[in-house]
């Protein structure tokens, strides 16, 4: 069962990138973020089961494997991202996203999913640094 979520969200991927022709854009990277929620939302019992799970569940490894793949596609020759050796980069990124992910999931109280993608676009592509920074400027 796993396999076939995170397939799902993998053809996805794969169909976004080739119709930007390889190249994404933060366009790109918002459509593939309401997909995966809204997936995750239409399959809200199933995530939640498979997180309970704990080391039962390889559902946590498997979408990092797919955050890994989809951003080794950005590396340069070096294998690093604007100068960041990748596997900093991506222990960063897949820490925060998928603990973002699971906290939505296991919430009680879980926000509005139009809310969480917002949420989520804002600080991929601002940063927390740029947003707490906003709050301090107010």
């Amino acid at each position: 069962m796993e396999d076939e979520q995170v397939e799902k969200v993998k053809l996805f991927i794969e169909e976004s990138k080739q119709n930007s022709g390889g190249k994404f854009t933060t366009d790109d990277l918002r459509e593939i973020m309401e997909f995966l929620i809204s997936h995750i939302e239409e399959n809200i019992e199933f995530y939640q089961l498979m997180f309970k799970a704990g080391k039962d569940s390889t559902l946590h490894e498997k979408l990092y494997s797919l955050l890994n793949n989809y951003l080794n596609s950005f590396t340069s020759m070096k294998g690093e991202i604007s100068g960041i050796p990748f596997s900093y980069f991506m222990s960063y990124v897949s820490g925060a996203g998928l603990s973002f992910l699971r906290h939505w999931v296991e919430d009680n109280q879980r926000i509005p999913k139009e809310d969480l993608i917002n949420y989520f676009y804002d600080i991929v592509n601002h940063g927390p640094a740029t947003i707490i920074q906003r709050e301090i400027n107010k």
